[in-house]
């Protein structure tokens, strides 16, 4: 039939065998489509049982690492943690992971215990965790903090699991302004709350009260309100004396929340400028703006007569320009007269420069008119 059927097609010898090849090859496809199941590996699937037992591992791991790895706690709202933080405590990633997956989706907490019902928090995590959490509805104190046992593990259920836990009292006062990092941690901050405390102070912050300890970051509120009694927050008075046009880097150095880069950065400034006539030119320097310093009037001075002035009749116009208080709407202004006078006076230049008014009075102890 097939024959019949190909030769009443009118067609050539290679268009014939063409045909009855591409019949042939339709047949052996359809006929390995209906083996290829019998050959291709089937899909693996879990049962409810492997799926409990994965997550059950997870946990493990988690509890783990809770116990062999050291937390850096501190105090915070749950219903506002974010993953860096959490990571910042080297909690596990999975219980972090799934914290936040909460808060995103919608949940809050209200009280300690709403934390248990995130999965991967182990019961010996919680009660590591349960002094430190702070919520905004409530003062929440957690009177457990001064003195509380830990619960059997329930996840590897073995007795060397069950520990005491007592919440470390210092016995030793401290001068917050003062002390060294090793100190702070042996009073009972934790490595990242003291690390913090020293950033604040390199950069020129002293804490003069309570308020300003807790408004550092990591700071456990819980831990300062319990041993305030034992903080003091004297500020230290310098022994030295400081002239700022000839002071060096080590001279900077001294005082307190200065160190080596901002001093680095003042010299750099007094030189772009060619002097200091007040103090409060510092705060001008990149980092200093908020530098408080009123506690050093006593042991820093000026003298201005070190400033390294600027020849204006005979400045070029790149060597005014270099200078912080003169823009290029200035430096061309004067550059301007220079062409109509043949020697520049302060008059002639107040009365027919425009100049920057944010910068106007600060001319004359940078600009030296005479013509010697």
């Amino acid at each position: 039939m097939i024959k019949r059927f190909i030769e009443g097609l009118y067609l050539t010898k290679k268009e014939k065998v063409g045909y009855a090849l591409a019949m042939v090859l339709l047949v052996v496809i359809i006929s390995l489509k209906q083996f290829i199941p019998f050959f291709a590996p089937a899909k693996p699937l879990l049962t409810p049982q492997q799926v409990a037992q994965f997550r059950a591992l997870q946990q493990i791991e988690s509890v783990e690492k809770t116990n062999n790895s050291k937390l850096n706690l501190f105090a915070f709202n749950p219903n506002y943690i974010t993953l860096a933080e959490l990571d910042s405590m080297n909690l596990p990633e999975f219980f972090s992971n799934n914290l936040i997956r909460y808060i995103e989706s919608g949940g809050s907490f209200s009280k300690p215990d709403d934390l248990k019902k995130i999965y991967g928090l182990a019961d010996s995590m919680f009660l590591k965790l349960k002094p430190y959490l702070k919520f905004e509805n409530e003062g929440f104190v957690d009177e457990d903090k001064v003195e509380f046992e830990t619960e059997i593990n329930e996840v590897s259920k073995e007795p060397s699991e069950l520990a005491v836990e007592k919440v470390f009292k210092p016995n030793f006062e401290i001068e917050i302004n003062l002390e060294s990092r090793e100190t702070l941690i042996k009073f009972g901050f934790s490595e990242f709350a003291a690390n913090n405390l020293l950033k604040y102070r390199s950069k020129g912050g002293l804490i003069k009260n309570k308020e300003e300890l807790l408004s550092i970051y990591g700071i456990d509120s819980t831990f300062v309100i319990q041993n305030f009694t034992l903080i003091n927050f004297t500020i230290p008075k310098a022994t030295f004396s400081i002239e700022l046009n000839t002071a060096t880097i080590e001279d900077l150095d001294q005082i307190p929340g200065i160190g080596k880069t901002y001093a680095q950065r003042i010299i750099k400034y007094r030189q772009q400028l060619g002097g200091y006539y007040s103090i409060n030119q510092i705060k001008e320097v990149y980092g200093l703006q908020s530098f408080d310093f009123s506690d050093y009037l006593e042991i820093i001075s000026i003298d201005s007569s070190k400033i390294q002035k600027i020849k204006i009749n005979e400045a070029e116009f790149t060597e005014l320009l270099k200078h912080p208080y003169f823009e290029y709407p200035d430096v061309k202004s004067i550059f301007d007269l220079k062409e109509k006078h043949q020697l520049l006076t302060p008059e002639i230049i107040k009365k027919e420069a425009i100049l920057n008014p944010k910068f106007k009075n600060y001319y004359n102890k940078y600009l030296d008119f005479s013509d010697e």
